[in-house]
């Protein structure tokens, strides 16, 4: 597969050593990231038609795995940007559609605004107001948890169009804003614990003016489009993180057969090797299950499997945090402090809370599939 070949390429010429020197600088990847817009690699999602390759989920699921395993939480940024490309050519309008070379090539960047400080994971709940003047709306409130905000170049802000709907779900409309259209005091960096590489921020925003050719999708029925696109962001999440533990217990492998206590590679040791051993069989377990659903959705068959992409976003999760959390006990004290394994070790740790918690995948399959509903 030529896409395969091209991240091979792209991971030679940074270099192992890539994602810890990023992180310790609190950088943005700006080398990486132009990299993959030269080969046009976020367009790989996005149908032939509109300029993309319109590979299949599967497909794109293998270059995951691999693309997390040599740039580990980068992989995000790789799903971010090319589901957001397909968001665009699915459900754009002409207007909207003129973006996809630049989002193809990375020209230009976007996030999503969707997450508020009340909401959380209820997005139905967002108080964000859009208020239609003529043909155009007016959209005030405040949006949280919002990554990269003040470097992307457009964001997609989701506002309630209207409090009158029969469905909780429906009254939500995405508008496509610049970054032309807010100040930088709009923007509050967020201090936290990981994501070293990728700021996150609180946005306010205050009468922006959106014109109703800049909508994505339809008026009042965003979370139609959203949903299908969690969906994607599940199954492609689940493949990031197993790649970020397959990256950690490679660290860890060779660190134990080169470090030596007693005059013996600790490698040699039970002690060390079960609890590799055991982590690996979990992330084999989980990959393997990540592909067969990346499988049922290219054949048409999710729907009737709705409990598949939590249980591969939850099994995967689980794998990689024991995976994670292993490589580091493998250092020991060396693997406390700035390392590779230290840095993905604090961004899986929030993925067990966002963009979606592990009660909240258990919650889903709970109620969903077993049928245990209050």
């Amino acid at each position: 597969m030529k896409n395969l070949q091209y991240l091979g390429e792209i991971a030679d010429n940074l270099g192992k050593e890539y994602f810890n020197s990023v992180c310790n600088s609190r950088q943005f990847p700006e080398d990486l990231w132009n990299s993959l817009g030269r080969q046009k690699l976020f367009g790989l999602l996005v149908s032939k038609g509109n300029g993309g390759d319109g590979i299949e989920l599967s497909d794109f699921v293998e270059l995951v795995l691999e693309f997390s395993k040599q740039f580990g939480t980068f992989g995000y940024l790789f799903i971010a940007q090319n589901l957001s490309a397909k968001m665009f050519s699915d459900f754009g309008n002409e207007k909207l559609r003129a973006f996809l070379p630049d989002l193809i090539s990375g020209r230009t960047r976007i996030n999503l605004a969707l997450t508020e400080l009340e909401s959380g994971s209820d997005a139905f709940s967002i108080k964000t107001k859009a208020s239609r003047e003529g043909d155009n709306f007016i959209i005030s409130g405040k949006k949280h948890y919002v990554t990269n905000a003040r470097n992307a170049d457009l964001l997609m802000l989701v506002a309630r169009t209207s409090f009158h709907q029969e469905k909780q779900s429906s009254g939500l409309t995405t508008f496509v804003t610049t970054k032309e259209q807010y100040e930088p005091s709009d923007f509050i960096n967020l201090e936290k614990m990981g994501l070293d590489f990728l700021p996150i921020y609180s946005l306010q925003v205050n009468a922006v003016n959106v014109p109703r050719d800049m909508i994505l999708g339809e008026v009042d029925e965003a979370w139609k489009m959203l949903s299908n696109t969690f969906v994607l962001d599940r199954i492609l999440l689940a493949a990031m993180f197993i790649g970020m533990g397959e990256m950690a217990l490679g660290i860890a492998v060779q660190y134990a057969k080169e470090r030596k206590v007693f005059g013996k590679a600790i490698s040699s040791h039970q002690g060390i090797q079960f609890p590799i051993a055991e982590s690996y069989s979990f992330l084999q377990a989980a990959k393997s299950h990540v592909r067969s659903v990346s499988k049922i959705w290219d054949d048409g068959l999710i729907k009737s499997n709705r409990d598949a992409p939590w249980t591969a976003y939850y099994t995967s999760i689980k794998a990689a945090y024991d995976a994670i959390d292993c490589s580091l006990q493998t250092f020991g004290a060396y693997g406390y402090v700035s390392s590779t394994v230290e840095k993905l070790f604090r961004d899986i740790r929030y993925y067990r809370i966002g963009p979606i918690s592990e009660q909240i995948a258990l919650s889903n399959i709970a109620e969903k599939t077993l049928g245990m509903r209050e």
